[in-house]
């Protein structure tokens, strides 16, 4: 195999670092070669903030690119580049991008196989996957989810629930795992069950020990100054299953959420095994530390700043 470089080939070969070639999780291997079967004559292949990771002679010849807005700058040029980032870059990065493009673009994550490195473009062509978490989770216009989460506020006027004045909740989808990929977007054929089971004014149903994959659908008005985690608590009565998190898998921090954005934040809640059978109550809110985002209207919360989203029916499996 021959890895092009913008200065020059990259040597492949019988190793790798010195030993033997391997498709282990810390190497820039799987990077390099799908940079390699994807990219056209004239897209080069870069490095972003590598750090001591360019010593390696396979790295050694691309052009790095030290800065985020040197990055954003080759971002918005009109020809097909690629660049090899370090893994924790790519929510600052895309964020940066997001902030200096108009309209709105992401970094488009082509491998990520590697627990260290991705490859990412400017663009994303026919027949490629997005592997970007953040990409995945920013959606293009006003979604529609299956269960979404009007109330009427003093007035009698609709409103969705808003917490801080700065982030709208529109509603939200559940599914049962094998229903979503990795990711937890669900397949066109799971989603028109849960909206008709919906329409037709069916419980959803759980078992216990199975794990409920819950989609949360946002509309942000303003930018969050605090890092928030997201709270569920699905009650029953002396009985709680809890699902604090980080929103977007840990990967898009409130802080970096642009007014505008429409995002879906997914998580899995395993329902443990002995839990009653029964209707459990499901609310959520934002927290940090002891703190809450404050919810308004009156009507959208249990006074205490978590939204009732709806019942669940648990059974024993």
């Amino acid at each position: 195999v021959l890895f092009r470089g913008g200065g020059g080939a990259l040597a492949g070969g019988q190793c790798w670092g010195g030993g033997p070639m391997s498709r282990d999780h810390l190497s820039v291997k799987p990077t390099l070669e799908a940079w390699e079967a994807r990219a056209q004559p004239g897209e080069p292949l870069v490095t972003y903030q590598l750090g001591g990771a360019r010593s390696s002679y396979y790295l050694g010849d691309l052009e790095a690119i030290g800065t985020s807005a040197a990055f954003v700058e080759r971002f918005k040029q009109p020809s097909r580049f690629f660049a090899v980032i370090p893994v924790s870059a790519l929510p600052t990065l895309n964020y940066e991008i997001r902030r200096g493009t108009q309209p709105r673009q992401n970094l488009h994550v082509l491998e990520d196989r590697s627990s260290r490195y991705l490859l990412v473009s400017n663009q994303l062509k026919d027949g490629e996957a997005e592997r970007s978490v953040i990409a995945k989770a920013i959606l293009e216009g006003k979604p529609k989810p299956i269960y979404p989460t009007v109330v009427n506020d003093e007035s009698g006027a609709k409103q969705y629930p808003l917490f801080d004045g700065k982030v709208q909740l529109l509603g939200y989808e559940l599914y049962h795992a094998d229903e979503v990929d990795a990711q937890g977007d669900p397949t066109e054929e799971a989603r028109a069950r849960w909206q008709a089971r919906k329409n037709q004014g069916e419980a959803p149903v759980f078992k216990t020990g199975e794990r409920m994959v819950i989609r949360y659908v946002f509309k942000v008005l303003k930018r969050i100054s605090t890092s928030y985690k997201l709270f569920l608590h699905v009650d029953y009565p002396g009985s709680r299953i809890n699902g604090d998190h980080d929103p977007i898998l840990g990967k898009l921090p409130t802080t970096q959420w642009l007014p505008g954005d429409y995002l879906v934040d997914t998580q899995w809640v395993e329902i443990e095994p002995g839990s009653s059978s029964g209707e459990w109550t499901m609310y959520m809110g934002f927290f940090s530390g002891n703190n809450r985002m404050k919810v308004t209207p009156r009507s959208a919360h249990d006074g205490v700043d978590r939204v009732k989203l709806g019942t669940i029916q648990i059974e024993a499996f």
